[in-house]
């Protein structure tokens, strides 16, 4: 938009940029002198702002700014005693005034010579269109160059698809990189023959083209930490698609996995050492060492997507390739009379992904959903890596 630094770093300097020289209204931004009151006129004009900017490809409010033909002409501050309440009134307006609910919806107040201004960064929403829904008012919005307009139903039914189709476009991209995987054109060659694909594919990856908010440069100060699944990081390096990270090669010039960053924010994490079958034990999925393993790098992926600047949902999808006539091999604590043995009869094991509105704060508790569907495709009832009441009990 109008600032090199993302929404958390902006401050006062970067808002009296914006007075200094000129910066005109457009279809990203918008200066407000006053918040809006609780007239139902002001706060339909308020939801309409915010759903305008959402249904097109986002943009920032602030509030405290004087303007004149669309130019910010001085800053005169808000004028409340208690701005976190203000904060608050906003959010819950918003909350009950627009479907469906806006995502990633921020709010930040900010001191300039003693004014305070408040500014509101509305994202390109994946979940479009929004519509006001408000005191028997139901009417969608979108922003332009011109400022805000009613949509047509043409630009709705537009909208409508464009957002029904994010689904199946980040299918289309996991089901294109089963082929890069598995048609022998990996990143790195792979040891052995029954991969784990583990993909965290943002929304935002394949909705919007506009990457900058993604912050690449840091990708190689924490390329030790974005370890591939059941494996340490011996090599990394910039490649065409982004940044790969990967362990040691054999005898053979083979590795047992890697990590795909990609440029948009997409991960891709694959491992072949875990479902290598077992002379004895024959062809199974290690439950406990899996969903260790699992649980512990979605968590470490999920932490490098928020620190490049991902913003959520992000739909988490895993995959095992491969493993017709696999087994789920549980402790005998579960399974003392081993009568679980349900040979898997399909070649692959696509799971149906788990979408994280935000980013967890209990990551092991959030990939229930996941674990459970993992399970009922080896036949039992639901995921034992959880207590009745759904609490992590894998390390216990």
């Amino acid at each position: 938009m109008h600032f090199e630094k993302d929404f958390f770093s902006l401050d006062a300097e970067d808002i009296q940029r914006l007075i200094t020289y000129n910066v005109s209204e457009d279809r990203h931004i918008e200066f407000k002198q006053q918040l809006p009151n609780s007239s139902d006129d002001e706060v339909k004009e308020f939801l309409a702002d915010i759903s305008a900017f959402a249904n097109a490809s986002g943009g920032m409010i602030i509030y405290g700014i004087l303007e004149k033909d669309g130019i910010p002409h001085s800053i005169e501050g808000i004028g409340s005693d208690d701005f976190d309440r203000e904060i608050l009134r906003l959010e819950n307006i918003v909350r009950s005034g627009v479907n469906p609910r806006i995502n990633q919806l921020l709010f930040r107040c900010i001191d300039i010579r003693e004014k305070k201004v408040i500014l509101v960064l509305i994202p390109d929403s994946w979940s479009k269109p929004h519509v006001v829904n408000y005191k028997k008012r139901w009417r969608f919005y979108i922003r332009t160059s011109a400022g805000k307009h009613p949509m047509d139903i043409e630009e709705v039914r537009a909208s409508m698809l464009q957002s029904s189709s994010l689904p199946e476009r980040m299918r289309n991209f996991r089901d294109q990189r089963f082929d890069v995987v598995w048609g022998g054109v990996s990143p790195v060659p792979l040891a052995f023959d029954s991969p784990v694909v583990l993909h965290l594919i943002p929304f935002s990856s394949v909705y919007d083209s506009d990457l900058s908010q993604i912050n690449f440069n840091v990708v190689t100060d924490n390329f030790h930490s974005i370890r591939p699944l059941k494996a340490s990081v011996s090599h990394a390096r910039y490649n065409l698609e982004g940044y790969l990270n990967y362990g040691n090669f054999d005898n053979e010039g083979k590795c047992s996995g890697y990590v795909q960053v990609f440029r948009n924010g997409i991960i891709e994490s694959v491992d072949t050492s875990m479902l290598n079958p077992n002379r004895n034990l024959g062809k199974y999925v290690p439950s406990g060492l899996f969903g260790e393993e699992l649980a512990e790098k979605i968590a470490i992926y999920l932490n490098f997507q928020k620190k490049i600047g991902v913003i959520p949902p992000i739909a988490v999808f895993l995959s095992l390739l491969n493993i017709q006539g696999f087994y789920l091999a549980v402790s005998q604590k579960l399974d003392p009379f081993e009568d679980h043995k349900y040979l898997l009869q399909r070649k692959s094991l696509l799971l149906p992904e788990l979408i994280f509105e935000d980013y967890p704060t209990d990551v092991r508790v959030s990939l229930k959903p996941l674990f459970d569907t993992l399970w009922n495709a080896f036949g039992w009832d639901r995921s034992y890596y959880y207590s009745d009441e759904g609490a992590w009990t894998l390390s216990n």
